[in-house]
């Protein structure tokens, strides 16, 4: 799948976890009947944001991205990625990797980061050698 068509896809699939996460608690009396919504919502959002951020960073040339811009998407997502693998090691295997509410935002804060520099690159104030 061409990258202008997988990512918008993924940008998708991001957005529609992260509203889950938002409707659904994690647990406790309020999660009601459906929990592993959550865990769904969540699992969707981060492995979609990170793999989008990573193939914006490699393949983001050809929808005119700069060289720091897709820099830092490749690095933001695969380190998402790799917090993730590394918190699922400590869930499946019982391994001890590293703390789990550390891996867990190691994997979600990423995306949060991406976000706020694409901002800055929208408003202008990251600009990647050009002059004003």
């Amino acid at each position: 799948m061409a990258v202008g068509r997988a990512l918008p896809l993924l940008g998708v699939a991001h957005g529609l976890g992260t509203m889950l996460v938002g409707a659904v608690p994690e647990g406790g009396a309020a999660a009601g009947p459906i929990p592993a919504l959550h865990v769904i919502g969540a699992g969707l959002s981060i492995v979609a944001g990170n793999a989008g951020l990573a193939m914006l960073g490699m393949r983001g040339g050809r929808l005119g991205a700069g060289r720091g811009y897709r820099g830092a998407s490749l690095m933001l997502g695969l380190f998402g990625l790799a917090n993730l693998a590394l918190l699922e090691g400590n869930r499946a295997a019982g391994l001890a990797l590293g703390p789990d509410g550390l891996l867990e935002r190691g994997s979600v804060y990423p995306i949060t980061l991406w976000e706020v520099l694409t901002g800055l690159a929208l408003l202008g104030i990251w600009r990647e050698g050009r002059r004003t």
